[in-house]
């Protein structure tokens, strides 16, 4: 089953020595298994919805980014919740704490819900901080 190959996979991550030791570290020195994993997870959460080659590419740059800042326009129509997604996942596996932010009430609540699953198969948390009176 396709949910227990991604929790033996993403487990036996967790319990690697040098992922307790640096999270951050081990996600980036093991780029070849982590970026297949999250994006087979995504396709599998979302039946079957794979990323184009333009989101991998910018799944590439937000990842390579790191700690130079990126700012990236994504148009309407491109998927970002699957880019949004993957990079949040990506960088919460590497042990930082990532927030998401969204001007629009209804599409957060919306954009979060339709993550959750991918997140709980890598055992990460996700949630929305709206209320009702937003």
């Amino acid at each position: 089953d396709e949910k227990s190959e991604i929790n033996r996979e993403i487990q036996e991550i967790y319990n690697l020595q040098s992922y307790q030791d640096n999270p951050f570290k081990c996600v980036y020195s093991h780029l070849h298994d982590i970026i297949p994993l999250l994006v087979y997870t995504w396709s599998t959460a979302n039946k079957t919805q794979f990323p184009k080659d333009s989101q991998i590419v910018a799944l590439l740059l937000f990842i390579h980014s790191r700690g130079k800042g990126l700012l990236k326009l994504i148009r309407t129509g491109e998927e970002k919740t699957l880019i949004v997604g993957i990079v949040a996942a990506f960088f919460a596996l590497c042990g930082q704490a990532v927030d998401v932010v969204s001007s629009n009430r209804d599409l957060a609540i919306e954009r979060e819900q339709k993550c959750r699953l991918f997140f709980e198969l890598l055992k990460l948390e996700s949630g929305h901080i709206c209320s009702e009176n937003d």
